[in-house]
């Protein structure tokens, strides 16, 4: 309460009117209010004033009712708070108000005198994990570990044994069997139900145990994971095991974790969101019933960088401090959104966080249930419900085990052929020439532009770089990426430490790039433990100045007694402070780098099932599928335009290197409409636009679904003009009613059934009743396309000049968010112009929405550049824009320099066309071929023809000047 109220007011400092005896005596008696202020860092004073809210203070209170209560500031009938005075009064003040009442003062101190509440800390509260009769949970635990190693390693060796007695023995001492048990019994009841499970997620993966228990897929031994990383006696925490499920049917997981622990022994956990800066401008102009239009423009002025603050924003970003000065209303949203920024908006649920308790929940915490929902959530957050020891397990939902597992049964359908992702061979050629060619679109981990190209200079060929490449690529590890690629491929020296430490950093080329290298060092170098080496590799995390002054005179001793100088040594663990903080978990990196190998494997063996696979489940997001598609087409596969008779609700493989695309995917046509026209079908395919809407549920099928699917091409294959379908669509829409009707009444005609079992369905022409209008323009045809399925199907306004735009452009409207700063060349169709004049300073500029192959994106053109090229901006024009990325806002902007039409990109942007022909071809009749193309692309880019002659050297020719070449379909 103290804390919402400081939040509110904007000040950490209460007023409490005290008794007469002062201060001292007083916080005795409120010894809870004053405990809980000091920890809240509030300053409980002294004073013979009461506090009254300032008008901007109450102001903000009451805007914070209306958003709670969904109210608008004007609205008469709305709650309200009729008083300004909010403050902690004091006994006399309280016996005063209700003199009339007296015992209800005494009685309020008699019941508060009796609630007390000591939450206990320090030990662990979740449930007893069954075992059969006669073992306990350590003994039963070692007997599954000890199966599991057997099938894992054979018979087996010395190393394996002490790896296996000396985690256990920590697991037992730790008291942590219990915990082990009920993970791995959630990761068999998934396999089991065939369930993908991830191979492993975080610290976890360095555990033999996790590993012989199944809960991992990857061996320790193999990689040089390390169990420490995980769990160790010096560190007297729970363990954290996350574990990734199929996203689709995580819920089952939870279930089943609720079914058998029981209802009341299992939550999930609840957070609480924040108005961040433009949510809480949207909030405040609601309240106050500012226009939507107005509120949207203010809040997009608000940087969409992280961490950013309203303060930040006003500081940073002039047209938003311009419109607060020039605008009251404006100014007035400002004012109080700064005043609620940062505060609890509204309670959700944790999208992973899920507790067990061994008794019901509400003996050790309170519960709350979702509005409208019958989902219960813990009312304490994720730290809290760890510290009073209920066991947290994270259920990870992740797309990337649905797609591969979607893929595989897709594989088995078309080849009788079931592949296991977690039985992959770890060497396969193809699977690391495709990173290598940085072809990783929808490779988990690893589909960024950024890395795509850090893939083709690194040229991975085992698994322990994609390891290696995985934990390097991120803020501050980076710097190591050009060492490491430079050292593999022999252009930069390994430095050599010593003969203790080049060992442990030889597979990342004597990069520190793990936390278990850190540790590892410590170890082989100072003689720590790997306890004592995980405590070093925290506090080198966190750049804690004292425990690192601590640990540093701590190694540099050890060092010493180990042999080392004090020179060397100091060396050494300035090197290793230096990059420990830089460090990643190899565990999780290795876990999710094999994650990364699977969906590898399937893109480079069965990439029309991997490209399926990958539609069907970003099918809801249009900017997804069309860069899916768009990759599609790069590796010469074709995606089919929907259609009635062929598609189902998802994405389908009808070929080695042809897709289908989904129904569901088309914008407006909902999943019951889907199930009726795939019903509908099944005895026969749909032969006319009115048999479909006589077959299909009206209920489910209305006008809209219809003209929705003749948009998308879903009834191309009837072979009448999409106009026709769709002016036709109300009349066949109406029969369709109409025969259902009749049908469900009983009164189909019998001379219908009659004519129609004489004459066959078959005979029923496809446009019966459909209207004979013009058909549509290729480019209306296309913009209905895109407008219902997202991209273009059947063609594309910029087919023609594809290859062209290509050649020309460094960049596409997907990659401009991975070329913040940048400057690039854009090529593509403006889809708008829109001229606006500054408000501030009256100077014209444009904002342009471009498109090409991939998307839209926006640019701005300002005045100088608006007065050199401004007559080349018009709507449908092919240009070619080049200007600097910024990508501050919610979506990167090209800031436009250069705006280049595209019959002049050839010799502004290349200034020369190559055409390459061999020797033997150019005869008399093949020259005058080359030349009517040449000519049948105008242009002013010079022509050279490079004639290649066998067994001598290539000629190069340059035309004359009477023959340029521009862009043009004969030419490309």
């Amino acid at each position: 309460v103290l804390k919402g109220y400081a939040d509110v007011f904007g000040t950490d400092r209460f007023y409490v009117e005290l008794q007469e005896n002062g201060l001292e005596e007083q916080a005795r008696a409120n010894a809870g209010l004053v405990r809980l202020a000091r920890e809240l860092g509030l300053e409980l004073v002294a004073t013979n004033d009461v506090h009254y809210m300032e008008q901007s203070d109450y102001q903000a209170h009451d805007v914070l009712l209306c958003i709670g209560t969904g109210k608008r500031r004007d609205d008469e009938n709305r709650l309200r708070f009729e008083t300004d005075a909010f403050y902690f009064r004091t006994g006399e003040e309280m016996a005063e108000l209700f003199s009339e009442l007296p015992r209800a003062v005494s009685n309020t101190r008699a019941i508060a005198d009796r609630c007390e509440l000591e939450l206990e800390f320090g030990r662990y509260r979740y449930p007893r994990f069954d075992v059969p009769g006669g073992e306990t949970e350590a003994s039963q635990l070692r007997k599954l570990v000890e199966a599991g190693a057997s099938e894992r390693y054979g018979d087996l060796d010395s190393r394996v044994r002490e790896r296996v007695e000396s985690e256990l023995g920590v697991i037992e001492r730790m008291g942590f069997p219990g915990y082990m048990l009920i993970v791995a019994d959630i990761v068999r009841f998934a396999r089991e139900r065939g369930i993908p499970v991830g191979p492993g997620r975080g610290s976890a993966a360095g555990s033999i145990v996790s590993y012989c228990l199944g809960i991992t897929k990857l061996d320790p031994f193999r990689y040089d994971l390390i169990f420490e990383r995980f769990m160790n006696e010096g560190r007297n925490e729970m363990p954290d095991i996350d574990l990734d499920f199929c996203q689709s049917r995580r819920e089952e997981m939870i279930d089943y974790v609720t079914q058998k622990y029981g209802r009341e022994q299992v939550a999930q956990i609840i957070t609480f969101g924040t108005m961040a800066a433009r949510a809480s401008i949207r909030d405040v102009g609601r309240v106050l019933d500012l226009p939507l239009p107005v509120v949207d423009q203010v809040a997009k002025l608000v940087p969409a960088s992280p961490g950013m603050t309203l303060e930040r924003a006003l500081r940073d970003e002039p047209e938003l401090a311009r419109r607060a000065e020039e605008d009251a209303a404006v100014g007035e949203v400002l004012q109080i959104a700064r005043r609620i920024e940062g505060l609890t908006r509204q309670p959700g649920k944790h999208a992973a966080g899920v507790v067990i308790g061994n008794r019901p929940l509400t003996e050790y915490c309170p519960l709350f249930r979702q509005a409208g929902t019958e989902e219960v959530t813990t009312q304490f957050d994720m730290k809290a419900v760890t510290e009073i020891g209920l066991l947290k397990i994270d259920f990870l939902g992740l797309q990337t085990l649905t797609m591969t597992r979607l893929a595989s049964d897709l594989v088995a359908e078309r080849t009788g052929a079931r592949i296991e992702p977690d039985d992959l061979p770890l060497d396969d050629e193809e699977t690391y020439a495709l990173f290598q060619r940085g072809e990783t679109k929808g490779i988990f981990q690893f589909e960024s532009g950024g890395m795509r190209d850090l893939l083709r200079r690194a040229r991975p060929d085992r698994f322990e770089e994609l390891i290696a490449l995985n934990a390097m690529y991120r803020p501050g590890p980076m710097e190591n990426i050009d060492p490491f690629i430079g050292r593999k491929f022999g252009n930069e020296e390994i430095p050599s430490v010593n003969e203790r430490v080049d060992p442990i950093l030889e597979e990342t080329y004597g990069i520190m790039a793990y936390q278990e290298q850190v540790m590892r060092i410590a170890q082989a170098v100072a003689g720590f433990s790997l306890s004592e080496a995980d405590k070093l590799r925290k506090a080198m995390g966190k750049k804690k100045p004292e425990l690192m002054a601590e640990f540093r005179k701590k190694f540099l001793a050890g060092a010493v007694e180990q042999g080392y100088e004090a020179g060397v040594a100091e060396t050494i663990y300035d090197h290793m402070e230096r990059f420990a903080g830089y460090g990643f978990n190899k565990s999780h990196s290795a876990a999710y780098a094999f994650i990364a190998y699977q969906t590898a494997y399937l893109k480079a063996h069965h990439p029309t099932e991997f490209m399926t696979a990958l539609l069907t489940l970003d099918m809801g997001d249009t900017d997804k599928v069309a860069e899916y598609a768009d990759e599609c087409r790069r590796m010469g596969i074709r995606i089919l335009p929907p259609d009635v008779n062929e598609s189902r609700a998802a994405f389908t493989v009808t070929g080695e290197r042809t897709i289908r695309f989904g129904l569901a995917a088309v914008k407006g046509v909902g999943a019951k409409a889907v199930e009726s026209i795939v019903e509908a079908r099944e005895d026969s395919p749909f032969r006319s636009l009115l048999d479909f809407c006589e077959r299909v549920d009206p209920r489910l099928v209305n006008k809209t679904v219809v003209e929705c699917l003749v948009k998308a091409g879903a009834f191309d294959s009837l072979g009448v003009e999409r106009s026709r379908l769709f002016e036709g669509a109300s009349h066949a829409i109406e029969l369709g009613a109409r025969a259902h009707q009749d049908r469900a009444v009983g009164q189909e005609s019998l001379l219908d059934a009659l004519c129609d079992a004489a004459e066959g369905e078959s005979e029923r022409r496809p446009d019966e009743g459909l209207p004979e209008v013009p058909p549509w323009s290729e480019r209306d045809r296309l913009a209905h396309e895109k407008a219902v399925i997202g991209l273009y199907v059947s063609g594309h306004p910029l087919a023609e000049q594809e290859k062209w735009i290509r050649l020309y452009s460094n960049a596409d409207t997907r990659s401009l968010a991975e070329r913040d700063g940048q400057e690039v060349v854009l090529g593509g169709m403006l889809a708008a112009v829109q001229r606006r004049r500054s408000r501030k300073t009256g100077n014209p500029w444009a904002r342009l929405t471009l498109e090409d192959l991939l998307g839209s994106a926006e640019a701005r053109v300002f005045k100088r550049t608006l007065e050199r090229c401004g007559e080349e901006l018009a709507p449908e024009r092919v240009v070619c824009l080049i200007g600097r990325v910024d990508g501050s806002g919610s979506s990167p902007v090209v800031i436009v320099d250069e705006v280049v039409p595209f019959e002049e990109a050839p010799a502004r942007l290349l200034g020369r066309v190559m055409i390459r022909v061999r020797e033997e071809e150019l005869d008399d009749s093949r020259i005058d071929d080359l030349v009517s193309i040449v000519k049948g692309s105008p242009g002013q880019a010079e022509v050279f023809f490079r004639v290649e002659r066998e067994g001598g050297p290539t000629v190069t020719v340059r035309a004359g000047n009477d023959l340029r070449a521009g862009p043009g379909r004969q030419l490309a």
